[in-house]
C-alpha cells in the first residue's frame, strides 16, 4: 500500500469503495460523471474512504484520470446489454469528442501470416490513412496487437491499451491496481491504459478481446475476416445495432479474380465499407551477388540420387561416413538469431511476409558465412545447430511432411560438413529418451537431449548438435560440401561460393 500514498491506506477502504461502486452502478446522476470526483465532493464518502485513499484519488483526478460506470459514447447502453455493467478507468483525453478511437482488427492469418501475406502493407496503408486526431486502440493477445504497437511506437501515433480484468477479479483488488502509482517496466504508462473491470452479472460471459476492440472504438477496420469467426460475429453485432454510427466499419477487399467470399459479401450487405488496396509493391533491388563470398577453384558434381553404378555407389558410401548433413528450410517467421522486434520491422519495410525458400536460405548462409544456432527445438535457452549422420540419399528418400510444424522435415538443400571437424568443435550425438532421461542429465548435456517420440520416431534422424553458431569461414574449404536440388541451381550457386556444390536430381536424359 505504501506506493499509493504517504498516509497509510486501510484495506477496508478499497472494500468500501468497491461497495459504493456496486450500490451506485445504476445511479443516473453519475451516468456521465467521474466517480472519483463525486466521492471527493461528498464529505460523508470521504469519511468512509479515509484520508489516505482520498489523497490518492485527488492526485489521480488532478492527473486527468477518470472512473466511469458507462462508456462515454452513444452506444454505451448496447455495451452494457452485451457485457453487463462494468467500470472504465482511463485518462480523460481518450474520452474527448475531438479524439477518434480506432481499432484495426483481423482474424488469425495462419502460421507466419500465410493466409494474408501482404498484411504488413495493408496495416501500413491503414495507419497512414488515419487522421492526426486518432488514438489507436490496442487489445493485448489479439492478432494484430504486437505489430500495431510496434508500428505505432515507430511512427509516434498515440495509443490506448486495454487492460482486461483478471479471472475472478475482485472489484476492490481491481480498483487498487488502477490507482497504483508505479507500473512494472513491461507495462504501459498509466495515462495510456484503459482498464475495464469485471462485470456484476454472473450470467454474462467473460469479455472477449475481439468484442472489446470492435465495441469500444469509434471506427473499426478489418484486414481479414474468417467465415464464422469471432471477428465476423462481432462486426455483424456492431453493424446490426442502430446505436452505432453508420459508416464506421470498413473491411479489406483483396485484389483477386475470384468473387468475394460469403462472409465478406454479408458484411458489405450489412453496411460495412469495402476498402481496396492495390497489390503492387515498390520494386527493391535484389542482394548483389558481387557481395557473396568468393574463393579459389570450385567444382560442381552430381550426387547420384537413385539407381547408381557400383563404382559411384561405393565412392559416395565412403563419403557419407565422413560427413554430417544439415538441411536448410524455407522460413516465413523469424530467422535464427532474429528478435521479434527486428522481424516485425523487416515485415514493415518489406510490405509483406517474405518467404525464404530452402535455396534462398542456403544462399543466405553462404553469403553470411555463418550457420546460426536455434533453441526452438531443445528444452534449454542454449542455441544449437543440428545435423544428421543418416546418408543424404536415405534421408531425403524418407522425408515426411510434418503438419504440426507446417513443413517437410528434410529438404534437398543444405550443407555437408566433415564429422571430424564438427567433433573437434564440440558436436555430439543427441541423447534420445523420456522426461526421466532428461532429469538425469547435467546442465551441459541438456541441450543435446531430444524426446524419442512415439515408438522412437525421432531416433531415426540420428541427430547431432553443436552449441552456438558455426562460422563457415573458419573451416577449411575441403571440410564443406553444399547440395541443391537441380543442376541449374548448382551452377548458379557455385559461381559465388568457395565450396563444392552437388546436385541431386538426375538430368532428363539420365532418367530414361
Amino acid at each position: 500500500m505504501a506506493s499509493l500514498a504517504s498516509r497509510p491506506i486501510a484495506p477496508s477502504s478499497f472494500v468500501t469503495a468497491a461497495g459504493l461502486l456496486r450500490l451506485g452502478i445504476h445511479d443516473a446522476d453519475l451516468h456521465a460523471g467521474c466517480w472519483l470526483q463525486s466521492w471527493l465532493d461528498s464529505a460523508d464518502i470521504r469519511r468512509q474512504l479515509g484520508s489516505g485513499l482520498c489523497d490518492v484519488l485527488e492526485r489521480r483526478v488532478q492527473g486527468g484520470m477518470t472512473l466511469r460506470s458507462h462508456w462515454p459514447r452513444p452506444w454505451s447502453a448496447s455495451l452494457s446489454q452485451a457485457w453487463g455493467p462494468r467500470w472504465f478507468y482511463t485518462h480523460t483525453r481518450h474520452l474527448s469528442s475531438h479524439r477518434t478511437l480506432v481499432s484495426i482488427v483481423s482474424s488469425r492469418n495462419g502460421r507466419h501470416g500465410q493466409r494474408l501475406r501482404r498484411w504488413p502493407m495493408l496495416l501500413d496503408t491503414a495507419l497512414r490513412a488515419l487522421p492526426r486526431s486518432t488514438d489507436l486502440l490496442l487489445v493485448p493477445k489479439t492478432t494484430l496487437h504486437d505489430p500495431l504497437r510496434e508500428y505505432a511506437l515507430r511512427s509516434g501515433m498515440p495509443t490506448i491499451t486495454v487492460r482486461l480484468p483478471k479471472t475472478s477479479d475482485k472489484l476492490a483488488d481491481w480498483l487498487m491496481r488502477c490507482l497504483e502509482d508505479t507500473e512494472s517496466p513491461s507495462s504501459c504508462k498509466p495515462d495510456t491504459v484503459l482498464a475495464i473491470s469485471s462485470g456484476l452479472d454472473a450470467d454474462k460471459p467473460a469479455l472477449e478481446r475481439d468484442a472489446v476492440a470492435i465495441g469500444l472504438a469509434d471506427r473499426v477496420h478489418a484486414l481479414r475476416v474468417r467465415t464464422s469467426g469471432n471477428i465476423e460475429r462481432w462486426l455483424h453485432w456492431r453493424l446490426g445495432n442502430p446505436q452505432f454510427p453508420v459508416g464506421t466499419v470498413s473491411v479489406n477487399i483483396e485484389p483477386t479474380d475470384k468473387p468475394p467470399d460469403d462472409s465478406l459479401c454479408s458484411l458489405l450487405s450489412a453496411g460495412a465499407i469495402g476498402s481496396y488496396t492495390s497489390s503492387s509493391l515498390p520494386v527493391h533491388s535484389a542482394p548483389s551477388h558481387e557481395q557473396a563470398v568468393t574463393g579459389s577453384s570450385r567444382f560442381v558434381q552430381q550426387l547420384c540420387y537413385g539407381p547408381v553404378t557400383g563404382t559411384t555407389k561405393n565412392h559416395w558410401s565412403r563419403v557419407w561416413d565422413h560427413f554430417l548433413c544439415h538441411c536448410t528450410r524455407g522460413s516465413s517467421g523469424t530467422l535464427p538469431g532474429e528478435s521479434s522486434h527486428a522481424y516485425r520491422h523487416r515485415l514493415w519495410l518489406a510490405g509483406q511476409v517474405p518467404e525464404l525458400d530452402p535455396f534462398q536460405t542456403l544462399w543466405q548462409i553462404c553469403h553470411e558465412g555463418v550457420l546460426r544456432g536455434s533453441a526452438t527445438l531443445n528444452r534449454t535457452d542454449q542455441p544449437t545447430v543440428s545435423f544428421s549422420e543418416v546418408p543424404l540419399p536415405e534421408l531425403l528418400a524418407r522425408r515426411t511432411f510434418r503438419p504440426h510444424l507446417g513443413r517437410w522435415d528434410w529438404e534437398p538443400f543444405g550443407l555437408l560438413i566433415e564429422r571430424r571437424v564438427l567433433e573437434q568443435l564440440g558436436a555430439r550425438p543427441v541423447v534420445y529418451g523420456s522426461t526421466a532421461t532428461y532429469a538425469t542429465l547435467d546442465e551441459s548435456s541438456r541441450p543435446f537431449f531430444q524426446p524419442a517420440g512415439k515408438q522412437g520416431s525421432w531416433e531415426r534422424e540420428c541427430e547431432w548438435r553443436l552449441k552456438g553458431t558455426l562460422s563457415l569461414k573458419d573451416l577449411s574449404p575441403d571440410a564443406i560440401r553444399l547440395f541443391v536440388r537441380s543442376q541449374q541451381q548448382a551452377w548458379q550457386l557455385s559461381r559465388h561460393v568457395p565450396w563444392p556444390v552437388l546436385w541431386i536430381e538426375a538430368r532428363s536424359e539420365e532418367r530414361t
